[in-house]
C-alpha cells in the first residue's frame, strides 16, 4: 500500500527542511569561527535557530511517518475487510446453491421409486450439510471482519487519544 501523495510530499518536505536547517547551522557556526565580536555572536544565534529548526522538522517528519504508517495500516485493514465481506458472499452464494441441489435431489428421490431415488436422497443430506458448512463460514468470516475492523478502530482511538494528550502536555 501506498501513502496518498500529499501525506508523501509533505514528508519530503520536512525531512528536506530539517536537512536544510543542519546545513545552515554548521555554516554559520562555520562563519561565527572566522568572525569575531557581535557578527561572531549574532552568527551563532542563528546557528542555533537552525539546529532547533532542523529538531523541529525533525519531530514534525516522525510525527507524519507515523500518520503514514497508520494509514496503510488502515488501508491494509480496510482491504482485508473488503476481501472478506466478499468471501462471505460468495460462501453465501454457495449455501444457498448447495441447499437449491439439496431440494433438487429431494424432489427427484421423492417421485422415482428406485434404487436411484435411495442415493438421490443421500445425496440431497450431503448437499444440505454442506449448504450449512458453507452458511457457518460465511456466518464466521462476517464476524471476523466485524471484529477485526472494531479492533483496529479501537487501537486508532486510543492512539488518538494518546496524541492529544502528549501535545496538550497531559502525557
Amino acid at each position: 500500500m501506498q501513502i496518498p501523495a500529499a501525506l508523501r510530499t509533505n514528508l519530503t518536505l520536512m525531512e528536506t527542511t530539517a536537512s536544510i536547517e543542519r546545513d545552515i547551522a554548521l555554516t554559520l557556526d562555520d562563519m561565527a569561527a572566522q568572525a569575531e565580536g557581535e557578527t561572531a555572536a549574532r552568527r551563532r544565534r542563528l546557528a542555533q535557530d537552525a539546529v532547533r529548526g532542523a529538531q523541529e522538522a525533525d519531530k514534525r517528519a516522525e510525527h507524519l511517518r507515523q500518520l503514514a504508517r497508520e494509514w496503510i495500516e488502515h488501508a491494509e485493514v480496510e482491504a482485508l475487510h473488503q476481501l472478506l465481506a466478499h468471501a462471505a458472499q460468495l460462501l453465501g452464494d454457495l449455501a444457498r446453491t448447495e441447499q437449491d441441489i439439496a431440494d433438487a435431489f429431494t424432489v427427484l428421490a421423492s417421485q422415482d421409486g428406485s434404487a436411484l431415488a435411495a442415493q438421490r436422497r443421500q445425496l440431497a443430506v450431503a448437499a444440505t450439510a454442506d449448504a450449512q458448512k458453507a452458511r457457518d463460514h460465511a456466518r464466521d468470516l462476517h464476524e471476523l471482519a466485524r471484529t477485526s475492523a472494531s479492533r483496529v478502530q479501537h487501537q486508532q482511538s486510543t492512539q488518538a487519544g494518546s496524541g492529544v494528550r502528549e501535545e496538550n502536555g497531559q502525557d
